[in-house]
């Protein structure tokens, strides 16, 4: 009876112990599974969207016109930043967060771009980038989506 319950319980051991593993283990190998990466064209977009992001920030200096604007501008620039950066370091909400960003900010600038134009030919040609690196970058996520 006693031998029993010891094996059970030793075999019950083995099984949590292989259940334990079996995230970070592949069957018969004892290398750590490595996690996905971004790939290179991917983190070169997201860096290329966070620049523009910090480069375009003196335009939007100059229309704010108080300290809680001016304060609204620093915060987005953050967050664009910080999603960024969980993107890059393949952070699965970080990616789909960033996606939604760059998407939502596609479809609200792209729709104006008509009347900026009529307004600001600079300002057109700031947005019209935004627009293409925003779109590129969502086209690399979403190929990074699809492969895993």
């Amino acid at each position: 009876m006693k031998i029993e319950r010891k094996s059970i319980a030793v075999q019950s051991d083995n099984v949590d112990t292989a259940f334990a593993e079996y995230p970070w283990m592949p069957a018969g190998n004892n290398q750590p599974v490595a996690r996905s990466k971004v790939g290179k064209v991917t983190t070169f977009w997201i860096l290329c969207v966070c620049s523009w992001s910090v480069f375009e920030t003196w335009a939007e200096i100059g229309t704010a016109t108080d300290n809680l604007r001016l304060c609204a501008i620093f915060i987005a620039k953050l967050i664009w930043l910080l999603v960024g950066r969980a993107a890059i370091y393949d952070s699965r909400a970080g990616r789909t967060i960033f996606a939604f960003l760059c998407g939502v900010s596609v479809l609200a600038v792209a729709s104006a771009l008509p009347s900026v134009y009529v307004i600001s030919k600079t300002i057109f040609i700031l947005l019209l980038v935004e627009c293409l690196l925003k779109t590129s970058c969502l086209i690399a996520l979403g190929g990074k989506c699809s492969k895993g």
